[in-house]
Protein backbone atom coordinates (compact mmCIF):
# COMPACT_ATOMS: atom_id res chain seq x y z
CA UNK A 1 0.00 0.00 0.00
CA UNK A 2 3.08 1.98 0.31
CA UNK A 3 4.00 1.75 -2.48
CA UNK A 4 0.99 2.65 -4.17
CA UNK A 5 0.76 5.88 -2.11
CA UNK A 6 4.58 6.77 -3.23
CA UNK A 7 3.77 6.03 -6.97
CA UNK A 8 0.26 8.22 -6.79
CA UNK A 9 2.17 10.87 -5.25
CA UNK A 10 5.00 11.20 -7.94
CA UNK A 11 2.28 11.00 -10.74
CA UNK A 12 0.90 13.75 -8.91
CA UNK A 13 4.09 15.89 -8.51
CA UNK A 14 4.92 14.74 -11.88
CA UNK A 15 1.33 16.70 -13.65
CA UNK A 16 1.56 19.37 -11.47
CA UNK A 17 5.34 20.01 -12.80
CA UNK A 18 3.69 19.62 -16.33
CA UNK A 19 1.45 22.06 -15.74
CA UNK A 20 3.65 24.43 -14.88
CA UNK A 21 6.22 23.75 -17.87
CA UNK A 22 3.68 24.39 -20.79
CA UNK A 23 3.25 27.95 -19.57
CA UNK A 24 5.15 30.57 -21.25
CA UNK A 25 7.06 33.60 -19.63
CA UNK A 26 6.66 35.35 -22.83
CA UNK A 27 2.90 35.75 -24.25
CA UNK A 28 3.19 38.55 -26.55
CA UNK A 29 2.46 38.32 -30.28
CA UNK A 30 1.02 34.82 -29.70
CA UNK A 31 -2.78 34.58 -30.77
CA UNK A 32 -5.32 36.87 -31.70
CA UNK A 33 -6.44 39.77 -29.70
CA UNK A 34 -10.30 39.51 -28.65
CA UNK A 35 -12.79 37.64 -26.42
CA UNK A 36 -15.14 34.62 -26.52
CA UNK A 37 -18.78 35.52 -26.72
CA UNK A 38 -20.79 32.65 -24.75
CA UNK A 39 -24.09 33.86 -26.01
CA UNK A 40 -23.17 33.44 -29.53
CA UNK A 41 -20.48 30.71 -29.37
CA UNK A 42 -18.45 33.01 -31.41
CA UNK A 43 -14.89 33.98 -31.08
CA UNK A 44 -14.81 38.17 -31.36
CA UNK A 45 -11.58 39.56 -32.49
CA UNK A 46 -10.79 42.74 -32.05
CA UNK A 47 -9.26 44.60 -35.03
CA UNK A 48 -6.63 47.27 -34.49
CA UNK A 49 -6.34 49.99 -36.99
CA UNK A 50 -2.94 50.77 -38.27
CA UNK A 51 -4.48 54.27 -39.95
CA UNK A 52 -3.10 57.31 -38.41
CA UNK A 53 -5.86 60.14 -37.78
CA UNK A 54 -5.34 62.58 -40.13
CA UNK A 55 -3.68 65.72 -39.62
CA UNK A 56 -6.19 68.57 -40.84
CA UNK A 57 -5.06 72.29 -41.90
CA UNK A 58 -8.12 75.07 -42.66
CA UNK A 59 -7.37 76.86 -45.69
CA UNK A 60 -9.84 79.91 -45.75
CA UNK A 61 -9.82 82.84 -48.17
CA UNK A 62 -12.17 84.21 -50.76
CA UNK A 63 -12.94 83.44 -54.67
CA UNK A 64 -13.59 86.64 -56.97
CA UNK A 65 -15.18 86.19 -60.29
CA UNK A 66 -16.38 88.88 -62.67
CA UNK A 67 -18.30 88.31 -65.55
CA UNK A 68 -19.60 89.89 -69.10
CA UNK A 69 -22.22 88.28 -70.48
CA UNK A 70 -23.49 89.17 -74.23
CA UNK A 71 -26.87 88.08 -74.73
CA UNK A 72 -28.07 87.18 -78.06
CA UNK A 73 -30.89 84.88 -77.00
CA UNK A 74 -34.46 86.39 -77.65
CA UNK A 75 -34.86 87.30 -73.64
CA UNK A 76 -37.16 89.61 -72.43
CA UNK A 77 -35.21 92.64 -71.25
CA UNK A 78 -37.07 92.73 -67.57
CA UNK A 79 -35.27 88.71 -67.28
CA UNK A 80 -33.20 88.46 -64.61
CA UNK A 81 -29.77 86.74 -65.38
CA UNK A 82 -27.76 85.28 -62.61
CA UNK A 83 -24.02 84.01 -62.30
CA UNK A 84 -22.58 81.51 -59.95
CA UNK A 85 -19.42 80.20 -59.23
CA UNK A 86 -19.15 76.49 -58.28
CA UNK A 87 -15.62 75.41 -56.40
CA UNK A 88 -14.99 71.43 -56.03
CA UNK A 89 -12.36 69.87 -54.21
CA UNK A 90 -11.88 66.67 -53.66
CA UNK A 91 -9.36 65.75 -50.77
CA UNK A 92 -7.35 63.20 -51.83
CA UNK A 93 -4.06 61.08 -50.81
CA UNK A 94 -2.18 60.71 -54.27
CA UNK A 95 -0.38 57.54 -52.88
CA UNK A 96 -3.14 55.63 -51.28
CA UNK A 97 -6.02 57.15 -53.31
CA UNK A 98 -8.26 57.66 -50.29
CA UNK A 99 -10.70 60.65 -49.83
CA UNK A 100 -10.45 62.58 -46.84
CA UNK A 101 -12.91 65.14 -48.11
CA UNK A 102 -14.97 66.04 -51.25
CA UNK A 103 -16.02 70.22 -50.98
CA UNK A 104 -18.76 71.68 -52.99
CA UNK A 105 -18.88 75.77 -52.78
CA UNK A 106 -21.06 77.82 -54.45
CA UNK A 107 -22.42 81.37 -54.57
CA UNK A 108 -25.08 83.33 -56.90
CA UNK A 109 -25.55 86.98 -57.71
CA UNK A 110 -28.14 88.59 -60.21
CA UNK A 111 -26.31 91.05 -63.12
CA UNK A 112 -26.82 94.37 -63.92
CA UNK A 113 -28.10 94.24 -67.75
CA UNK A 114 -27.63 97.45 -70.30
CA UNK A 115 -29.10 96.25 -73.34
CA UNK A 116 -26.99 93.49 -74.92
CA UNK A 117 -24.94 93.24 -72.11
CA UNK A 118 -24.68 92.12 -68.19
CA UNK A 119 -22.42 91.98 -65.84
CA UNK A 120 -21.60 90.20 -62.45
CA UNK A 121 -19.03 90.08 -59.91
CA UNK A 122 -19.55 86.76 -57.83
CA UNK A 123 -17.34 86.96 -54.33
CA UNK A 124 -17.74 84.00 -51.47
CA UNK A 125 -15.68 83.24 -48.69
CA UNK A 126 -14.89 79.66 -47.50
CA UNK A 127 -13.02 77.86 -45.13
CA UNK A 128 -11.92 74.19 -45.80
CA UNK A 129 -10.73 71.61 -43.37
CA UNK A 130 -7.88 69.22 -45.80
CA UNK A 131 -5.58 66.74 -45.40
CA UNK A 132 -3.75 66.63 -48.53
CA UNK A 133 -3.66 70.38 -49.11
CA UNK A 134 -0.38 70.54 -50.98
CA UNK A 135 -1.31 68.15 -53.62
CA UNK A 136 -5.58 68.97 -53.86
CA UNK A 137 -6.78 71.62 -56.50
CA UNK A 138 -9.55 73.54 -56.72
CA UNK A 139 -11.82 73.49 -60.11
CA UNK A 140 -13.79 76.16 -60.61
CA UNK A 141 -16.74 76.77 -63.15
CA UNK A 142 -19.51 79.00 -63.95
CA UNK A 143 -23.31 78.93 -64.35
CA UNK A 144 -25.11 82.09 -66.64
CA UNK A 145 -28.96 81.84 -66.37
CA UNK A 146 -31.45 83.46 -67.57
CA UNK A 147 -35.35 82.85 -67.54
CA UNK A 148 -37.60 81.62 -64.43
CA UNK A 149 -38.50 78.38 -63.15
CA UNK A 150 -41.08 79.76 -60.72
CA UNK A 151 -44.44 78.14 -60.84
CA UNK A 152 -47.34 80.18 -62.07
CA UNK A 153 -45.01 82.82 -63.81
CA UNK A 154 -45.67 81.83 -67.04
CA UNK A 155 -43.67 80.39 -69.90
CA UNK A 156 -40.83 82.43 -69.99
CA UNK A 157 -37.91 81.65 -72.49
CA UNK A 158 -34.99 80.08 -70.47
CA UNK A 159 -31.32 79.91 -71.27
CA UNK A 160 -28.12 78.32 -69.13
CA UNK A 161 -24.45 78.65 -70.04
CA UNK A 162 -22.29 76.31 -67.87
CA UNK A 163 -18.21 76.00 -68.32
CA UNK A 164 -14.67 74.80 -66.24
CA UNK A 165 -12.85 78.56 -65.44
CA UNK A 166 -10.06 77.27 -64.42
CA UNK A 167 -8.20 74.93 -61.92
CA UNK A 168 -5.69 75.96 -59.53
CA UNK A 169 -3.78 75.02 -56.24
CA UNK A 170 -5.15 75.60 -52.85
CA UNK A 171 -4.77 78.98 -52.30
CA UNK A 172 -2.50 80.49 -49.52
CA UNK A 173 -4.32 80.35 -46.20
CA UNK A 174 -5.98 84.05 -46.14
CA UNK A 175 -5.54 84.70 -49.66
CA UNK A 176 -8.29 86.85 -52.01
CA UNK A 177 -7.92 84.68 -54.97
CA UNK A 178 -9.41 86.85 -58.45
CA UNK A 179 -10.27 84.16 -61.15
CA UNK A 180 -9.88 84.25 -65.03
CA UNK A 181 -12.64 87.08 -65.67
CA UNK A 182 -15.60 85.17 -67.59
CA UNK A 183 -17.10 85.92 -70.88
CA UNK A 184 -20.24 84.78 -71.85
CA UNK A 185 -22.99 84.30 -74.34
CA UNK A 186 -26.47 83.00 -73.85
Amino acid sequence: MRLINILLACLFCLAVAASGWSQSRDSGGHGILGYYDPQTLVFQPVVRSAVNPLTLSTFSGKFVTSFTITIKSSIATTTPISCAVLAAVDDVNKTTFVTSNAISEEANVLATRNGSTAKCTVTFSYSWQLANSKTDTVDLSYSVSAGTTTPGAGNLASRDSNQEIETLPIPANGATTTTKSVSATI
